[in-house]
């Protein structure tokens, strides 16, 4: 269930939204905006809790503060109404996506410890690398039309699967 819903409904969509959104909207390039300064100090925070929270070994409270990064993207990308602005304001409409793009870069990053193939995806996408600090993209990157990251889980599959595990651990 968390695949479905954190992964596919809060990550995965927040990423594929944004990315098509560029893509269709405008010309798969960064847009030229402003670096949102609330949203700036949280990435540049959730890299120092979440890397404290990993060497400490708190893994689950780390990718629970890098998910609650996740909803705040989402909620951001809302509340910016990008699929208006973008007829009526296209400044705000630049800076709704610009920042998003910066914070999914940021994302790929945080989350690489949990997440290593969908971040080298995303990663691979920007051309960034993996290392721990603060990532920014810059205004005209041209973003490569976006994929799909998580399939959804059928839950019938994963419990066959693992009743098939269960029983080759018993022979």
């Amino acid at each position: 269930e968390r695949n479905n819903n954190e992964l596919l409904g809060a990550y995965g969509n927040f990423v594929h939204r944004t990315l098509s959104f560029i893509t269709k909207y405008q010309g798969g390039a960064v847009p030229e905006a402003e670096a949102n300064s609330e949203l700036q100090k949280r990435i540049t925070a959730a890299f120092g809790v979440i890397g404290r929270k990993i060497e400490d070994g708190h893994l689950n409270d780390a990718l629970d503060d890098a998910f609650e990064l996740v909803r705040f993207g989402n909620k951001y990308f809302d509340s910016g109404e990008p699929w208006k602005t973008r007829k009526e304001n296209e400044i705000e409409c630049g800076a709704t996506i610009f920042n998003c793009v910066q914070l999914i870069a940021n994302l790929a990053v945080l989350l690489e410890p949990f997440l290593p193939f969908s971040s080298a995806k995303i990663r691979g996408w920007f051309h960034i690398d993996n290392s721990w600090e603060v990532k920014s993209i810059p205004v005209g990157f041209c973003i490569p039309a976006p994929e799909i990251l998580f399939e959804r889980l059928d839950k019938k599959v994963a419990e066959d699967e693992v009743a098939k595990l269960l029983s080759q651990k018993t022979v």
